[in-house]
């Protein structure tokens, strides 16, 4: 019988090393996400500074053009790189609720208590993405009503709005395949 509790022991500690592994590299890819959200601010507050005061005193449409398509690629890619760790999240998540079952019966937790993978998963679900995709929205309506206001403003600018749109239906395009791939 101390034979059985030993290797419950054993396999209880090796569960939780492992759960615990697992739990610190999920929340290394929350964590770098949201540091991913800050870089979006810094890139755009950077490279729309020159597109906004050259529009403000030389009114120079195509470097007005240029310095919005850097702007929404640079926010394009960054998102796609953001989905592609939230596809990482979810794997992990989905791993670690397999060990906390496991250390639940080894634990005999009858009111679930241990079980945070289930749990944040669900708040991703409901919160997160709720969020995320209304952020996302108003962000979208910003970079792509603004600048073609600006451009359909601008001296012979109709060809950069039309280029613009057409270039912003592509990016919007990628990134909700990127999107659909990314919901199970």
């Amino acid at each position: 019988m101390d034979h059985s509790s030993d290797t419950d022991q054993s396999r209880l500690d090796f569960l939780n090393k492992e759960y615990i592994r697992l739990s610190e590299r999920c929340v290394s890819y929350v964590d770098s996400s949201l540091n991913d959200i800050k870089l979006f601010g810094i890139l755009g507050s950077l490279i729309s500074l020159p597109a906004i005061t050259n529009k403000l005193f030389d009114n120079n449409t195509k470097i007005v053009f240029y310095g919005f398509l850097t702007i929404f690629t640079i926010f394009i890619v960054l998102s796609v790189y953001v989905l592609m760790k939230q596809v990482l999240v979810v794997y992990y998540l989905d791993k670690l609720a397999l060990y906390e079952e496991e250390i639940r019966k080894l634990i005999n937790d009858q009111n679930n208590i241990f079980e945070w993978a289930r749990s944040y998963k669900t708040l991703r679900q409901r919160k997160v993405a709720n969020i995320f995709s209304h952020l996302l929205l108003v962000i979208l309506l910003v970079l792509v009503v603004f600048p073609l206001i600006v451009l359909f403003g601008s001296k012979d600018g109709e060809i950069f709005a039309w280029t613009y749109l057409g270039v912003s239906v592509f990016y919007i395009t990628i990134f909700i395949s990127a999107f659909r791939r990314t919901l199970y």
